[in-house]
């Protein structure tokens, strides 16, 4: 059942969707703006609140920070070796 319980949701909606834009031409951009700019946030929020931050959030933000500083170091490190100037190295 909660195999069932995901999917049905997300197969309803795109039904809806479906029946909408043949049924009443719905225009798909303003609406998408408007999941992405208002619904997004709401949905993040919910998470959030409704989550149990455990250690492993912290581990994984640690390890987020510590991957992109030692990827930078990395492109340093090759662009210093390799005399790259400087408006390449950004890119």
């Amino acid at each position: 059942m909660g195999f069932l319980g995901v999917l049905l949701p997300i197969f309803g909606i795109f039904v809806l969707g479906f029946i909408g834009q043949k049924k009443f031409k719905l225009d798909t951009k303003s609406i998408s703006t408007m999941a992405l700019y208002l619904m997004s946030p709401f949905l993040v929020f919910r998470t959030f609140y409704s989550a149990e931050f455990t250690i492993n959030y912290f581990y994984l933000f640690l390890f987020t920070i510590v991957l992109c500083l030692s990827l930078i170091l990395v492109v340093y490190i090759i662009s210093f070796f390799a005399i790259i100037q400087s408006l390449k190295q950004a890119a």
